[in-house]
């Protein structure tokens, strides 16, 4: 189990370009583990978390704007 969250979590480290709290990057990577998740899906939340911060002038993105994120993508 440790190895393929450390595998999502080398994969989730790619698809980021912003700099996220360690916590937060663990909790995006263990989405990965749920097989009904796309990889296209996971970015769009990556995207859609990063715009976050930008929206709210913060310097990273931690689990607030991650649950943001998963909130907005419910809603479309």
């Amino acid at each position: 189990m440790e190895k393929e969250l450390n595998k999502c979590l080398d994969e989730v480290s790619k698809m980021t370009s912003a700099r996220w709290c360690e916590h937060t990057m663990h909790a995006l990577s263990a989405l990965l583990l749920n097989k009904n998740i796309t990889r296209e899906k996971l970015q769009k939340i990556v995207n859609s978390a990063e715009q976050i911060i930008k929206e709210k002038n913060d310097h990273g993105v931690n689990t607030r704007h991650l649950f943001i994120a998963l909130g907005r993508a419910v809603e479309c």
